[in-house]
């Protein structure tokens, strides 16, 4: 546990430097600063994210690359140290003695939990060996052809690698129990729950991600790849819904920040591609104001932050986005056959659809929404209901808008004085209602879909609703976050080290060999039962299947291809 609260403060420490010299770059280019220290933090994540990604196109992300960014930072600190010193003392000047106390409880609970054993299936299912691939050797050709799993690239993968401090001998699992503590320090500092009588939309939203947090409290400790981008998504409405209501004069280069970090979090989890959409304001609005340097500057920006995810894909799997191999644009030697990629994809989506043991093939929502809504457990269904509702009541609210914006136009009125169909209310809240659409058609699984919910329903009673709505809508999440907790309470009667947090599961294995162009042979080990495995072993793959790919050159490094059949 000591290990993990000390890495959580190095962390922070770091990525609010990496967040100032993102700040400094932000004002120089589009003459907007970071203000909040939240805001440093993220910014930061973003920045050392896709540097480990662009590292890992070379080399192994480890000891080497996180000193040179250390490095970086420590420089950025000397530099901009008079701007640093502000932005702290700015903060602790309000409530500075409740942020220690509420940050000093927040990293020793979540660092009590982040430092159980992990506990999730996937995370000896692939997570734990990608991770390990990245740490060993950045990215491998055709690795997709050794396990499917492997092909799904997440950028939060290579920021796990970054900070998982293998070059000391084992890899930590505390990158999750990171963005908790963050994200609960965000909901949570400005004393929302306490202190407030009249809550807002943001309230909302931070009031869900406490709930998210409990709903995926045994994950905490794990290499999943869903906590950050699912939290993420209701801290980038959060924080548009606090632009929106400030009147910037400026609010398209803020809004064009976090569209910014929109591209970011796609990169993490594709299954939330639809909150690129809100980069249409900040484009609008830009473009209007013949503001081309600045939206130039955005656009080379997301092109930055993209690009190495892109080129990752292509290196592992030899598609621009895998599983979908419809996105075929390459004809390289590693590239997984097309049939292969296509049940992958099938798989993946009768899994999240409940159509366990079917053929693989697609299906229409008749067939698949009766057995996926018996799997759900009861507060996913109780906010399933209520979402729909207030969906329904949206989508009415809209219409109407709509019909009066009609008539006026069609009596020769002028429609430009039509202030509620203008309202950045109604396009933000059609942004969340196109992710949730999304998320239900495509692969409707409630680890991280629960967030689409939550989400849609905060911002239509926050926008449509009293104060009074909003203050029974929080009495309903914290009913439900008991609801959930009595569900893992185990997790708190479970026991952990004092120093070392508990380390990966351990799997017997055996060996397997693949052959090499020159006819070497090189070990890859599999379990001996079952498909999972643990870290204490490298590499490792839930099946072997030599017949059908082989090695690109005469070491692991050199990636895999599959053989002409």
């Amino acid at each position: 546990m000591i290990i993990t609260a000390v890495s959580f403060i190095f962390m922070g420490v770091l990525l609010f430097l990496a967040g100032a010299l993102v700040s400094e770059i932000s004002g120089r280019l589009f003459g907007a600063r970071l203000e909040s220290f939240d805001s440093f933090i993220m910014a930061g994540i973003v920045l050392s994210t896709v540097y480990a990604e662009i590292f890992s196109l070379f080399s192994g992300v480890s000891a080497c690359a996180l000193a040179i960014l250390a490095i970086v930072c420590l420089v950025t600190g000397l530099v901009l140290r008079k701007q640093i010193a502000g932005r702290i003392r700015a903060f602790a000047a309000g409530d500075g003695r409740y942020h220690f106390i509420l940050l000093l409880i927040l990293i020793a609970v979540v660092a009590s939990i982040a430092s159980l054993e992990p506990m999730d299936y996937d995370t000896y299912l692939y997570h734990g060996q990608a991770i390990k691939w990245i740490e060993n050797y950045g990215s491998v050709k055709g690795l997709a052809n050794l396990h499917p799993r492997f092909g799904y690239n997440s950028a939060y993968m290579c920021f796990q690698a970054l900070f998982s401090f293998s070059f000391l001998g084992r890899s930590l699992h505390h990158s999750n129990g990171f963005i908790v503590l963050f994200m609960l320090f965000y909901a949570l500092s400005d004393n929302f729950i306490i202190a407030k009588r009249k809550p807002d939309t943001t309230d909302l939203l931070k009031a869900s991600m406490i709930f998210y947090v409990i709903y995926t409290l045994d994950s905490i400790s794990s290499s999943g790849t869903d906590i950050f981008p699912m939290l993420a998504l209701l801290y980038i409405f959060s924080k548009w819904i606090g632009v929106y209501k400030s009147g910037s004069e400026d609010k398209a280069a803020q809004y064009g920040l976090l569209c910014m970090l929109s591209v970011f979090c796609v990169t993490v989890k594709l299954s939330i591609a639809p909150v690129i959409l809100l980069s249409v304001l900040p484009v609008v609005l830009l473009a209007r104001k013949k503001e081309l340097k600045k939206l130039w500057g955005f656009v080379i920006t997301a092109v930055f932050i993209g690009l190495p995810y892109l080129i990752r894909n292509i290196i592992l799997s030899g598609y621009l986005l895998y599983p979908m191999e419809k996105f075929d644009l390459l004809n390289v030697d590693w590239k997984v056959p097309a049939e292969r990629a296509f049940t992958d994809r099938i798989e993946i989506e009768m899994y999240a659809k409940g159509l366990i043991g079917f053929e693989l093939k697609s299906y229409p929502i008749r067939v698949w929404v009766q057995s996926w809504y018996r799997e759900l457990l009861l507060v996913p269904r109780i906010l399933l209901f209520v979402s729909g509702v207030l969906i329904a009541y949206f989508l009415i609210k809209l219409l109407s808008v709509l019909a009066v914006s009609f008539g006026k136009k069609n009596s020769g009125h002028s429609v430009s004085g039509n202030r509620e169909l203008a309202d950045e209310r109604m396009f933000i809240s059609g942004v969340a209602l196109v992710s949730y659409i999304y998320w239900f058609l495509m692969a409707p699984n409630m680890r991280y879909g629960i967030v689409n919910l939550l989400l849609i329903s905060s911002l239509v009673i926050g926008f449509y609703f009293n104060a009074r709505s909003m203050r029974a809508f929080m009495v309903f999440l914290l009913v439900c976050d008991l609801m959930v907790f009595s569900e893992k309470a185990d997790i708190v009667k479970t026991q952990t080290n004092l120093i070392y947090p508990e380390d990966y599961r351990r799997f017997e294995c055996v060996e397997t060999w693949y052959n090499t162009p020159k006819g070497n042979r090189v070990t890859v080990y599999v379990p001996a039962e079952g498909d999972q495995s643990g870290v204490d072993v490298f590499p490792e793959a839930p099946v072997a299947d030599p017949e059908h790919e082989m090695l690109r050159g005469e070491s692991l490094k050199d990636g895999f291809m599959p053989i002409p059949q």
